[in-house]
Order: C-alpha cells, then sequence, then structure tokens
C-alpha cells in the first residue's frame, strides 16, 4: 500500500477536502456554513462540488 497511498507525492491517490477558510478555527465558527471549496477523491477533483 505504501506505493499508492500514505504521503502526499506525484503519482499516489489522494482524498482531500479544500476548505475557503483563513484558519482552521473558522470551521467550527460557521455552522451551517459550506466553506468547502472542492473535494478531491482518489486522485480526481470531484464534479458539481459543492
Amino acid at each position: 500500500m505504501d506505493s499508492d497511498i500514505g504521503t502526499l507525492e506525484t503519482g499516489k491517490r489522494a482524498d482531500l477536502f479544500l476548505w475557503d477558510v483563513d484558519h482552521p478555527a473558522e470551521l467550527s465558527y460557521r455552522i451551517g456554513f459550506n466553506s468547502c471549496h472542492s473535494v478531491v477523491r482518489g486522485g480526481k477533483t470531484l464534479a458539481g462540488w459543492p
């Protein structure tokens, strides 16, 4: 599995959420507001997100 996952490197799969915030604390302050900018699943950006 080390060849596919576990670290951020070119050619490896990745699941990421990209947040539109200036500081991580904003994620808990904005309850009910979706500040997710985009989602990467299996190394591919999901279309139509958010």
